[in-house]
């Protein structure tokens, strides 16, 4: 059910904006009159037929960041007979809807799995379903957005519910209520006039108004606000007590000359009213609130509204022109306080939201003074670290701590990929030890982080500059000044500062990401999220977008970010935005990013069960692959020295189980849309890596590889890492396959460009990949890697279980003397209390003893561990099998040409599980 006067006045406010929005609508009933007029299941060419039916839908199937129409044509073009079925089994309305909708998804998945092409969706979700619904049957069905619906439903106080994850009932809630909103339209025959005075000859002309029933819920999420009915007795007259502040704040500006900080204008208040000690001290409430502070901070904030005072300057309210010239009569606070204050009640209950700016600010003010006291600072550091229980992460590459420190990087303790509780506790123990007074935030949505692997503003110290951490300083201490006071000698000298540091190692787009932390008022953050978001004026104004249409060029002089700050803050600054400054411009940007398509996958308030990426922990590798916590460490300090590694070792030793777990543990979750697998073969070239002439349609086009797709995609989120995973990296011959990128991957290297050899664009190898190599020791098809690649990886090799792996270092492999094994392989074998299995493992180890020392092969032909890890029961046949069929044919490939010697080393392995017995003797 659904409250039909609730509705009844949306539909009203939807009539009187009818006429001037129903020319940017009107292409939806165009759209179904034109797939309806060219759908044909049976045409001989689907894939045209399709691609032709859609045309018209514009963007109720794309977006910037969800794109159903285009996949779905592309699967068409792959396989026309699959997608044919699809669609014929979607629109047979004698099965249940959801079980319609639930194939369809399947199938894609399917598809999606062999032409995904690097893409991160195959986007065939309820939403894109139902627009294709609902232009087969547009008398029948509803597109459906879950934020939309769920909006809908609270304007109108639906009584059906939307729920975070349960798509089914969520697709068919929506249809049930916007059902129900079209049988009111019915009897709106005024309306019904309107619209079909406005649809002309190709518009699906919409009889029963299911379409006009769809825009009106668009309207009611996108346009329409409700309209409280105010009660008579406070039209005029307020009872608000604080709003007798607001004309003694005016005054005592005017005695301030026109701006002061709020306790300057608490002083003069205190004068001019002859406050007693009382007054100014009475506290309320359970916190103890100051109330007299409370209530000029509250009666600031409707001047502020009103356009009496300008805050924009952090901690200084200063008078406007109409300020300066108001009468500020009790009337006049009573209409200030009542035009006001439905929208400010809105902005305090979402306090928590931007509770970060003020916090960020005070702590930046009080970092300042160790600019000159680093070592106190780090000391400070180094106890907040401990007292919160987690490890200290500034160090040098040895592992040694930093002996200096930058203002910017130690903002980044805590604007990394961390977890929010561990962010908390580390901003409570900075407030305590810095005796900030601002409240600790609780929500950090929309603030830009670094990645974990790179959070540093400064290069280790043997490749930074001897004065790159003062620079650091410097521009730290100007940024401060300049947003106090952008006089021109300060705009001046933070320019100065900032290009001096944007030419230092590690600097890059991080720089106003870090700016934007001390002053989230004053500098605009531009990290891949923000640039994409204020380039589109789609977001917010061709005029604002021109502010940064010099973006694509790279990393903004220090004129070109500072004018860019102030024309971005005058515009935000003038009304006409849905933002108003850079923190709730952020916050939208991030916003859109999460959920660009507003869809049931995607959107901020619904995070579907199964489909949010799950967290991946360094204790979750540790728990699924059998390596020690100090190797861990090992092997990750690898990948973060060279930003290559290649895993190495004998069959079976766990390198690919363990690459793609590696990969998820530095990321902090398994996203598999950030992972790209691929294995190399002898025929393998730069035209499948990079970039090369393909055959089609007679003809030779140029065509990307997966490595080229995968370096974009990666650019355009340079704050998370990447990972390229190569599997038999030495099968391929790698100096063909990387051509000019050979350079490129090196980690001093990253992030510079080259020309292309086919087409000549410019290209680099962003900072955030990391690659990971895996090659088989055993391998004799293999000749060496080319030195040149080789001084390009760090090689970490990979043993059988059954030895320690803590001897790894940064080079080849260097053999293994420890004979007690891995403990937690000793720990899976005794879980599985067989006392044959313990046998076989022990001939395995003696065999590997033969393999070791045999010339013709060595250390890297021993045989893994991987063929004895199972979550079966341990059984006879389950033993024999392993030895049959997984061990005999890798030793008759070792010894290929002594076939009794296999025989031997077979049959041995065979009695020796035979006659194993349990601990009491007894043959088991």
């Amino acid at each position: 059910m659904i409250n039909k006067e609730k509705l009844r006045r949306a539909i009203e406010d939807y009539k009187k904006d009818f006429g001037e929005r129903f020319k940017d609508e009107k292409y939806k009933w165009e759209a179904v009159k034109h797939f309806q007029d060219n759908w044909d299941i049976e045409a001989e060419n689907f894939s045209a037929m399709l691609k032709n039916a859609l045309s018209k839908t514009e963007n109720l199937l794309v977006s910037s960041r969800w794109f159903p129409k285009s996949i779905i044509e592309q699967f068409a073009s792959k396989e026309p007979e699959t997608v044919r079925k699809m669609f014929i089994e979607l629109f047979d309305e004698e099965q249940d809807i959801y079980v319609r909708i639930d194939a369809f998804k399947n199938k894609s998945n399917e598809l999606f799995l062999k032409y995904g092409n690097g893409a991160s969706n195959h986007f065939q979700d309820e939403h894109a379903i139902s627009v294709y619904l609902r232009h087969y049957y547009p008398d029948r069905y509803y597109i459906y957005k879950f934020g939309e619906m769920k909006k809908v439903a609270s304007v109108i106080d639906a009584d059906y519910t939307f729920k975070k994850g349960d798509y089914e009932n969520n697709f068919k809630n929506g249809q049930k209520m916007y059902e129900e909103i079209r049988l009111e339209l019915l009897n709106d025959s005024e309306l019904a006039d309107m619209l079909f005075a406005e649809l002309s000859d190709d518009c699906y002309q919409d009889r029963e108004l299911n379409i006009l029933a769809g825009d009106v819920g668009f309207y009611i999420d996108k346009f329409y606000s409700e309209k409280p009915i105010a009660p008579e007795a406070t039209e005029n007259k307020s009872d608000a007590q604080f709003i007798r502040w607001m004309k003694p704040i005016l005054v005592a500006l005017k005695q301030l000359n026109g701006s002061g900080t709020p306790k300057e204008v608490r002083d003069v208040i205190i004068k001019n009213e002859n406050l007693t000690d009382e007054e100014v001290t009475e506290v309320r409430g359970k916190t103890k609130v100051n109330k007299f502070q409370n209530d000029v901070a509250f009666a600031r904030s409707y001047l502020v509204k009103g356009g009496y005072i300008d805050n924009s300057k952090h901690g200084i309210w200063s008078l406007t022109d109409a300020g300066w010239n108001v009468d500020m009569t009790d009337s006049l606070a009573s209409s200030i306080f009542l035009n006001n204050a439905k929208e400010l009640n809105a902005l305090r209950k979402n306090k928590k939201k931007y509770q970060w700016v003020n916090f960020y600010s005070e702590l930046a003010d009080a970092l300042l003074p160790y600019k000159n006291d680093r070592q106190a600072l780090m000391s400070i550091l180094k106890k907040i670290y401990s007292e919160v229980g987690m490890n200290y992460p500034f160090k040098e590459r040895g592992e040694t701590d930093y002996d200096d420190i930058c203002p910017f990087t130690t903002f980044s303790a805590f604007n990394k990929e961390i977890k929010d509780k561990n962010r908390i506790a580390l901003l409570k123990q900075f407030a305590t030890h810095f005796s900030l007074k601002e409240d600790v935030p609780v929500e950090f949505n929309g603030i830009p982080f670094t990645m974990n692997l790179s959070s540093s503003f400064f290069a280790y110290k043997e490749n930074r500059g001897e004065h790159d951490i003062d620079n650091l300083w410097n521009l730290f201490e100007k940024a401060l000044s300049y947003s106090k006071d952008s006089s021109e000698t300060n705009r001046a000298e933070f320019i100065n500062a900032y290009d001096t540091v944007i030419k230092q190692k590690q600097v890059k787009w991080n720089i106003t990401m870090g700016l934007y932390w001390i002053r989230p008022n004053t500098f605009i953050n531009l990290d891949s999220t923000n640039r994409a978001f204020v380039q589109n004026s789609a977001n917010l104004s061709d005029d604002f977008a021109e502010i940064f249409k010099n973006l694509d060029n790279g990393v903004p002089s220090g004129e070109e970010y500072i004018s860019m700050c102030e024309q971005a803050n005058a515009e935000l600054s003038s009304g006409n935005y849905d933002y108003n400054n850079f923190p709730e411009l952020s916050y939208a940007a991030w916003t859109s990013f999460k959920n660009d398509s507003d869809t049931d996958t995607a959107a901020p308030d619904e995070e579907p069960a199964g489909n949010e990426n799950k967290a991946y922990t360094r204790d979750d590798f540790l728990n699924d692959v059998f390596m020690e916590s100090k190797e861990y460490d090992r092997l990750v300090g690898l990948l973060e020295m060279k930003y290559n590694v290649i895993l190495q070792g004998a069959p079976g030793v766990g390198k690919t189980y363990a690459a793609k777990r590696l990969a998820y543990s530095i990321m902090g979750e398994e996203d598999e849309s950030r992972i790209k697998f691929v294995q190399f073969h002898q025929s393998y070239s730069y035209e499948d890596f990079i970039q090369g002439y393909r055959p089609s349609d007679k003809r030779f086009v140029l065509k990307n590889g997966v490595f080229y797709d995968f370096c974009h995609k990666a650019e355009n989120d340079i704050d998370r890492p990447y990972f390229f995973i190569i599997d038999e990296i030495n099968r391929g011959n790698l100096s063909k396959i990387l051509g000019e990128l050979m350079m490129l991957i090196e980690k001093d290297h990253r992030g510079e460009r080259l020309n292309l050899l086919y087409s000549n664009e410019e290209f680099c190898v962003p900072k955030n990949i990391r690659i990971i190599g895996m090659m088989n020791t055993a391998d004799r098809s293999l000749a060496m890697m080319d030195y040149a690649l080789r001084r390009r990886f760090a090689f970490y090799s990979f043993k059988p279980a059954f030895e320690n792996n803590d001897n790894n270092e940064n080079n080849e492999n260097n053999g293994n003397n420890d004979k007690n094994g891995n403990k937690k392989f000793e720990a899976y074998i005794n879980s599985k209390h067989n006392y044959k299995f313990k046998a076989l493992i022990n001939a395995v180890k003696e065999l590997n003893k033969e393999i070791a020392d045999d010339d013709n092969l060595g250390e890297g032909f021993k045989i893994g561990h991987s063929y004895f890890c199972t979550d079966e029961d341990i059984t006879d046949e389950w033993l024999n099998n392993v030895i049959e069929y997984e061990i005999k044919p890798l030793i008759s490939e070792y010894w290929f040409d002594e076939p009794k010697k296999v025989k031997k080393q077979i049959d041995e392995l065979k009695e020796k599980i035979n006659k194993a017995t349990d601990s009491n003797g007894a043959e088991q």
